[in-house]
């Protein structure tokens, strides 16, 4: 992780934000094919993932240096 993900991306606010979500759309069951993509200078994945009751979409960024950038869980688009 850079600089910034790891001063705000800690074990405790993962572990939260999971609780979270399985909290909202239940137990994680699985993933689809990720999918890569360039935005900007960073590199994009996004992840199809299935869970108990809805799905959802996984994001990683990656900058320039190869250190993640950014990470989200987002509701699926259909």
């Amino acid at each position: 992780m850079n600089a910034r993900m790891r001063e705000c991306g800690d074990s405790g606010r993962l572990a939260s934000g999971w609780a979270h979500v399985v909290g909202m759309i239940g137990r994680y069951e699985g993933m689809g094919e990720p999918f890569a993509h360039r935005a900007g200078d960073d590199t994009v994945v996004e992840v199809p993932l299935r869970f108990e009751a809805g799905d959802a979409t996984g994001r990683v960024t990656f900058g320039p240096d190869g250190k993640v950038a950014g990470l989200w869980l987002r509701p699926a688009t259909r």
